[in-house]
């Protein structure tokens, strides 16, 4: 990664599921998009350009 990350503002996300509560965390930061496992917010944090996660989330199946 290599870049600093900035002080962000987390959202949990909406959706979680599993038997150990699995779930994701969102921040949105200038032109990154920052995102991190909620049960271990201090390991890799995975970064994407928004139109890179705009894909991503465009070919999620829909939620139940």
């Amino acid at each position: 990664m290599g870049d600093r990350i900035p002080r962000l503002h987390w959202h949990r996300s909406s959706f979680s599921g599993g038997l150990n509560n699995e779930c994701v965390e969102v921040a949105y930061h200038l032109r990154k998009v920052w995102v991190r496992d909620s049960n271990s917010p201090r390991r890799t944090i995975l970064q994407f350009s928004r139109p890179a996660w705009t894909e991503f989330l465009a070919e999620l199946p829909p939620s139940p």
